[in-house]
């Protein structure tokens, strides 16, 4: 027999009370409910933790959109380990986790490796480009450009203006371009310009320059470029 509603059953102990639930198609008719709590704020409202568990080892799990302002699924988590474990078992050539947009993470960032990966600029109907990021046990910035020096081999380059506010430890690269000559760097970084210095008149010079990030986020929190496994991880592979 075909019901447009369905009734169930939902026995909670909350003060000792069993209702039952009226459900349509899109939404609850009877009160909300609440376990864990006397004063539920949405249909359901469980106050506590709460373990989803299936048989079927390929069950999905889906978790609806919220009315939050600061974003549509909010997970939150306090915990002595690991906030949060994502462990998705996924084919090869999948993913364990995608995101679709942009992303930020507000701290640190842990990876085995990383790329980027585009559609093929000569192919993007059939082909992936993928580039690896560049590494360092340093939190560097780099810079870089070409210029072309004067009448009297002199150049002057303008870095961005919070140049010397965020970094620190400057080193320069000079590649001259197209001739044979010198080019040293005359007067180093000072109110974010350093001047550069051919050996013949209007020569063009490529350029780079890389410095040590200073920010408070980064002095307070260094890269560990090597450190001892805990115990429990002793013995183990980190990817594996």
């Amino acid at each position: 027999m075909k019901k447009s509603i369905l009734l169930l059953l939902f026995f909670c102990q909350i003060k000792a009370f069993s209702q039952f639930v009226q459900l349509e198609k899109d939404k609850v008719l009877t009160p909300k409910i609440g376990i864990g709590t006397s004063n539920p704020l949405r249909p359901l409202h469980l106050n506590g933790g709460a373990l989803f568990t299936s048989e079927e080892p390929l069950d999905n799990f889906m978790i609806g959109t919220t009315e939050s302002m600061d974003a549509k699924l909010v997970v939150y988590s306090r915990n002595f380990g690991n906030g949060v474990i994502i462990d998705a078992l996924s084919t090869p050539g999948g993913y364990g986790l995608l995101v679709k947009g942009s992303a930020h993470i507000a701290g640190n960032l842990s990876k085995a490796g990383g790329t980027f990966k585009i559609d093929h600029p000569q192919d993007p109907l059939n082909k992936y480009l993928s580039h690896s990021f560049v590494e360092s046990p340093e939190m560097i910035n780099i810079y870089s450009g070409n210029i072309t020096t004067d009448s009297n081999g002199v150049a002057k380059v303008s870095l961005p203006t919070y140049f010397e506010a965020l970094n620190t430890d400057f080193r320069y690269q000079l590649t001259v371009i197209g001739e044979f000559a010198q080019a040293i760097v005359s007067k180093k970084i000072k109110e974010n310009v350093f001047e550069i210095k051919t050996s013949t008149p209007n020569t063009e010079v490529s350029w780079q320059v890389t410095g040590t990030r200073k920010d408070e986020w980064a002095l307070q929190n260094p890269v560990k470029v090597e450190e001892e496994k805990p115990m429990a991880e002793k013995g183990k592979l980190l990817n594996n």
